[in-house]
C-alpha cells in the first residue's frame, strides 16, 4: 500500500511538467516560449488568463488528492490490529503522513484554503463538495504529520532498487523547515 503512494506521486517526479506551470510559469522564472509545442492551456497559464476549467490546474488538484487518499488508506488501515510487526507499521504510517503533509502543503500553497482530507474517501463517501479548511488549519495538520514522520522515519535507507528514494528523517525535517519558513510569510505571517 505504501508503494502505491510512491507510484501515485511518481508521475510528477518523473515528468514534473504539470507542477512547473503554476509554480514557475506565472513567475519571472518560467515562460511558455521555452516550449516548442503549443498547448492552449499552457499559453493561458503564461499570460494568466486560465480558468477553473484549465485541465493543468485540475490535474494538480486531482493528483494531489489521489496521493493524499492513498496515504489516508495506509494511515487508517495499517494499525496494530494487523499481523504486521509494529516497526513496519510505524514506518508505513510515517511515510504515508510525510506524503499527506507534502501534498496538503503543495495544494494549500497553490490554492489557498483547501479541503483537509484526513480520512480515506470511502469513509466520507457522498461528500463530493467537502468544505474548505482555513490555510492555518491545513498548516497545523501538515506540521503534525511532519513531526510524526520526523520521529518515525528511518535516518537513511541502504540504496537499493526497493529502498531508493524513500522518505527519510532528513526529508521530513527539511520539509518541516520549509513549512515554517513559508508560514512566516503571506498569508499567515506567523
Amino acid at each position: 500500500a505504501v508503494d502505491g503512494i510512491y507510484q501515485s506521486a511518481r508521475f510528477e517526479a518523473g515528468s514534473g511538467l504539470n507542477i512547473i506551470f503554476p509554480l514557475e510559469q506565472l513567475s519571472d522564472d518560467g515562460g511558455y516560449s521555452t516550449f516548442s509545442n503549443f498547448v492552449a492551456e499552457r499559453s493561458q497559464m503564461d499570460i494568466m488568463t486560465f480558468t477553473s476549467t484549465n485541465s493543468l490546474v485540475g490535474q494538480i488538484w486531482s493528483r494531489g488528492y489521489n496521493v493524499i487518499n492513498r496515504a489516508n488508506h495506509v494511515i487508517k488501515y495499517a494499525s496494530d490490529s494487523t499481523k504486521i510487526r509494529g516497526a513496519i507499521i510505524k514506518q508505513a504510517q510515517a511515510e504515508a503522513r510525510f506524503f499527506r503533509a507534502f501534498y496538503h502543503f503543495r495544494l494549500v500553497q497553490i490554492f489557498g484554503d483547501i479541503p483537509l482530507k484526513l480520512e480515506p474517501s470511502e469513509v466520507i463517501a457522498g461528500n463530493l463538495n467537502p468544505k474548505r479548511n482555513t490555510t492555518r488549519e491545513v498548516y497545523q495538520s501538515v506540521i503534525e504529520d511532519l513531526k510524526f514522520a520526523k520521529d518515525n522515519l528511518a535516518p537513511f535507507y541502504a540504496y537499493t532498487s526497493i529502498n531508493g528514494g524513500r522518505a527519510t528523517q532528513a526529508a521530513a525535517k527539511t520539509l518541516l523547515g520549509k513549512v515554517y519558513l513559508t508560514m512566516a510569510g503571506y498569508p499567515l505571517n506567523d
